[in-house]
């Protein structure tokens, strides 16, 4: 039997109901039952049409506008398939001038429930002008290598984008080209 559910109500009155009958005809009670779905609030376009992040270039051409006059640290993912298609992004964490918490709670749900990745590109900025990953950075990129390996998404990369001071060009590192990522 196909049913058409146009809201979440209506599709809990048709469990309800369903789950009750069925209950009825076997002389069982039904104490409790989770339904978990997720629903997105938020969106952001990306700057251009994204159809494929194969490369360093297009990672930083893709994040490059939203890092410039960053006050604060932000961290983002990038999800991809198999294929190195893009997915989507999202800003995962915002911190201050020199940290953002993660919560990998966060990143495994835009993972699995937002875009079913296979690949995983996290980048983050470093406002105050450091280009050299912190002990804190390459300890979350061990970290996060292993946590989205148990569900099945490489991480590619994790990225920094250092802004340009004070005459200096903006910088970009790949902890995956330091060799941070095997």
């Amino acid at each position: 039997m196909l049913l058409e559910i146009t809201s979440e109500k209506e599709m809990e009155k048709i469990m309800t109901e369903r789950m009750l009958s069925e209950a009825k005809q076997v002389d069982r009670f039904i104490v409790t039952e989770k339904c978990v779905f997720s629903v997105s609030v938020r969106y952001r376009e990306a700057p251009y049409p994204v159809y494929h992040i194969g490369s360093f270039d297009a990672v930083q051409d893709l994040l490059g506008n939203l890092f410039e006059e960053q006050p604060y640290e932000v961290v983002y993912a990038i999800a991809l398939d198999n294929s190195s298609r893009f997915l989507g992004f999202m800003k995962i964490a915002e911190g201050t001038v020199n940290q953002a918490k993660l919560y990998l709670r966060k990143i495994l749900t835009f993972l699995l429930l937002d875009t079913n990745a296979t690949g995983l590109i996290l980048a983050h900025n470093h406002p105050g002008g450091t280009a050299e990953p912190s002990k804190e950075d390459v300890r979350l990129t061990e970290k996060m290598k292993e946590a989205v390996e148990d569900i099945e998404v490489r991480l590619l990369d994790h990225v920094i984008y250092v802004p340009g001071n004070f005459g200096k060009d903006p910088e970009w590192v790949s902890l995956l080209e330091l060799g941070y990522i095997k």
